[in-house]
């Protein structure tokens, strides 16, 4: 149980540390910042499902966004759902964190997450897929937007950061829709800050 404790606080450490280097590593002009790590991959393999050129980008898609998920790597991490029972997957292997009434932690699923995309089901998937961008923010009151997706397969997501911020941290989970016939490319992010004083 102590060696449990000490690995989730190493990790939670780890994490704000590293969103506490983003964010001073970021310029405050609002310089966009690309992400490596968890930020691409193919989507639907190599065997394309439509035509990936054409008129129709960029892309504004539909989007969530859900407070309580934890992720540990690079930030965003994008997670490509492509049916009910990946998303169901995902819901078994993403909980969050909260705080007992007798200061034991306790794990659970999201509830928010879990009413937020209960929508998306078979009939859904036939036509379409998800991807989950998660983000760990040093505040609170740092929040985000899906500006849009281009040609390149370049999702830019605004962070929205107030002129004034509260001292907790924050994981989020933006829930981005696309068609099928998107899939097949590798997506990464463009991540701009964007000051709101």
């Amino acid at each position: 149980m102590g060696k449990s404790r000490f690995k989730t606080g190493l990790l939670l450490t780890a994490a704000a540390l590293f969103s506490m280097a983003i964010i001073a590593g970021c310029s405050d002009n609002g310089a966009s910042w690309r992400v490596a790590g968890g930020g691409g991959g193919i989507v639907g393999g190599a065997d394309t499902e439509g035509d990936n050129s054409g008129p129709d980008f960029p892309i504004v898609p539909n989007a969530q966004y859900i407070r309580g998920q934890y992720f540990y790597g690079a930030q965003p991490d994008f997670t490509v759902i492509s049916s009910r029972y990946e998303l169901d997957q995902y819901n078994e292997n993403t909980v969050i964190r909260i705080y007992g009434n007798d200061g034991r932690d306790i794990w659970q699923h999201n509830s928010s997450f879990l009413e937020a995309t209960a929508q998306y089901d078979d009939d859904y998937f036939a036509n379409n897929f998800l991807i989950i961008a998660g983000f760990v923010e040093t505040s609170g009151s740092i929040r985000h937007k899906v500006e849009r997706i281009d040609e390149n397969g370049e999702v830019h997501i605004s962070r929205l950061l107030p002129s004034l911020g509260t001292d907790d941290m924050a994981s989020w989970s933006i829930v981005i829709e696309l068609d099928n016939k998107y899939k097949g490319r590798e997506y990464r992010a463009v991540v701009v800050n964007v000051n709101m004083s």
